[in-house]
């Protein structure tokens, strides 16, 4: 018989009281809660977003969130580039990474700290999350989920997106090493950025 595991046996008094901060590539410590704008770089955020798989990891493949943010770029138009290629930025900031939409729905605390960390997004690159959170960057993000159950899950459908209409893009999926994905983002952020 397994013994219950509680908080209480995996964080005691063996461990010291740390700050809720994570420590970034570059050598910063960025806090989830009081997201410093200053602190969210190209550097930052192309190094991470390349490391994180997306679907919890349960692809054939490794395909990371780097990635993906440059499929739902690459469908919105020039305006919504930046905030598309943005969306999922605070993934790599949050210290949570790449959490399933049903888990998040369930969490709302998690939601609210990814919503702050959003807003300092926008404010480092110049941008507006009303931009980040528009229905096109939404819809692209939608159909990128199909394609990528389509192209890197072993099923046909996810019926949940089925039945919203919700199709997949006509381009498949070729997951990308890592460094090509830290790559494509940055390119892809530079050439976004306003003037």
């Amino acid at each position: 018989m397994t013994e219950k595991v509680t908080v209480e046996k995996v964080v005691d008094d063996k461990w010291p009281e740390v700050p809720f901060q994570i420590l970034l590539y570059d050598g910063s410590w960025f806090s989830p809660l009081e997201p410093d704008p200053k602190l969210i770089t190209i550097e930052n955020l192309s190094f991470a977003l390349a490391r994180i798989p997306r679907w919890s990891g349960h692809t054939y493949a490794m395909y990371s969130v780097a990635q993906h943010s440059v499929m739902v770029a690459s469908y919105v138009i020039p305006s919504l580039e930046l905030p598309a290629l943005l969306h999922d930025a605070h993934e790599c900031l949050s210290g949570f990474g790449n959490i399933p939409v049903p888990v998040k729905q369930r969490f709302p605390r998690i939601q609210e700290i990814e919503q702050g960390i959003d807003l300092a997004v926008c404010e480092a690159f110049g941008t507006s999350i009303d931009l980040m959170y528009d229905d096109d960057v939404k819809k692209a993000d939608m159909r990128a989920l199909a394609t990528e159950f389509r192209d890197l899950i072993n099923t046909e459908d996810m019926p949940v997106l089925t039945e919203k209409g919700i199709t997949p893009f006509k381009e498949r999926i070729r997951p990308a090493k890592e460094e090509h994905a830290r790559t494509l983002f940055e390119r892809r952020l530079v050439y976004a950025l306003p003037e």
